[in-house]
């Protein structure tokens, strides 16, 4: 039951490279291609949304691209629905993944800014053309975020009336009905029961009951109850087979140090989901976990293929090399050549780490091998020029 018309990876980086190059008319052909695809079989939203989702990137340079964009080509709805999906992705970055009672008053503020931006786009791409399910989509999300519970509902009543057999859609409103939200599980189970009157055309529809099981496992992992969340993801693959549920289960299984079962879970996964970055970003994880660095470096050449300059998957690389470091220190009292191998491998990952390259040059202190130990603190000094253990390892190699 893997998700329908897919886009392969060569045509995520035609994309991402029309973009970048700011050949806009051809980017603009290619998506609209996208979208009448979609309107002649929904099943094909999976390609337009993947399309759109190259844009939920808050790079710096994305911002100056984008109104480029809508300059050069305003005519068409593409650059408004992807700038909208720039402001949507930042207004949720702004705001952060916590509880409101835990959120500042700021961050609230910042969040709003960005999603009057996202509206507005959304305003200009749904008047060239109303049929963009992605625009509903942010409204509730937007609706949601901000508490509008009247414009919530209407918004939702008015993208189903257009998109009745929109997996993607139904799947945004059983987020926004999750009880952290101000929902509850009888509000997701009732639009789960109504978007399966189409799961005969689009069975992928039963996976929505799936997402009540993936939420309380969410809670039970958050209390380290592990095994009960386990048993859960188990329940929830009755209803299919399903990618998300085996890529949660193997984050459960990687909480439990059960790397097997965990590297098995996210390769099911990835066969149901060649493109799913997320899954190739927890897969490297694993790997790195089980110190198989070269098949950590793999899967996250394909998180970079699919997702280029993301700053949120950039971070992992400096999560790896600290892992890394990590590695080194257990290995620096009994087998200092083996911490140059870890403490080089962290670098690899990360070549901003100043942690590799400080031990790495102390460990070069101890093995007697003075200009790799000098080069090394140097480099370290470079990248932490607060690093004072640093100066006084230079002094002694000196």
């Amino acid at each position: 039951s893997e998700p329908r018309h897919l886009l392969y990876i060569v045509e995520i980086e035609r994309l991402q490279g029309l973009f970048e190059k700011k050949r806009f008319v051809e980017l603009d052909q290619s998506l609209e291609k996208l979208q009448s695809a979609f309107e002649r079989d929904s099943a094909m939203e999976y390609r337009l949304l993947g399309a759109f989702e190259r844009f939920q990137n808050n790079r710096d340079d994305y911002r100056s691209l984008l109104d480029a964009w809508v300059a050069a080509t305003p005519k068409s709805f593409a650059p408004y629905l992807a700038r909208a999906e720039y402001f949507y992705r930042k207004g949720w970055d702004s705001r952060g993944g916590a509880y409101a009672s835990e959120t500042s008053e700021e961050q609230f503020s910042e969040m709003r800014s960005c999603f009057r931006d996202a509206n507005r786009d959304v305003d200009a791409a749904l008047e060239r053309n109303p049929r963009l399910f992605p625009a509903y989509m942010m409204r509730i999300g937007i609706d949601n975020a901000e508490g509008k519970n009247d414009a919530e509902i209407q918004d939702i009543d008015k993208g189903l009336a257009l998109f009745p057999d929109s997996f993607f859609l139904y799947d945004t409103i059983l987020w926004s009905s999750l009880p952290r939200w101000g929902g509850s599980y009888p509000r997701m189970e009732h639009f789960a029961k109504l978007a399966c009157r189409q799961a005969k055309t689009r069975p992928e529809m039963y996976f929505l009951f799936q997402k009540i099981y993936i939420d309380e496992a969410f809670f039970l992992r958050k209390k380290k109850a592990y095994r009960k969340a386990i048993n859960l993801y188990n329940a929830a693959l009755a209803y299919g087979e399903n990618g998300i549920v085996y890529m949660e289960r193997a984050r459960a299984y990687l909480d439990l140090d059960d790397f097997p079962k965990a590297l098995n879970d996210i390769d099911h996964c990835l066969a149901l989901r060649p493109r799913d970055p997320h899954a190739y970003r927890l897969r490297a994880t694993i790997h790195v976990d089980m110190r198989e660095p070269e098949r950590a470096k793999a899967d996250f050449t394909m998180v970079e293929r699919l997702f280029p300059h993301n700053p949120d998957f950039e971070s992992w690389r400096g999560w790896a090399a600290k892992r890394y470091v990590q590695y080194g220190h257990q290995f620096f009292k009994t087998d200092l050549q083996q911490s140059v191998v870890c403490y080089g491998v962290a670098l690899d990952f990360d070549p901003k780490c100043a942690d590799a390259w400080y031990w790495r040059g102390v460990a070069y202190s101890r093995l007697t091998r003075f200009n790799l130990a000098l080069a090394d603190c140097r480099r370290a000094i470079e990248e932490d020029p607060q690093r004072f253990g640093a100066y006084r390892m230079i002094d002694c190699l000196l």
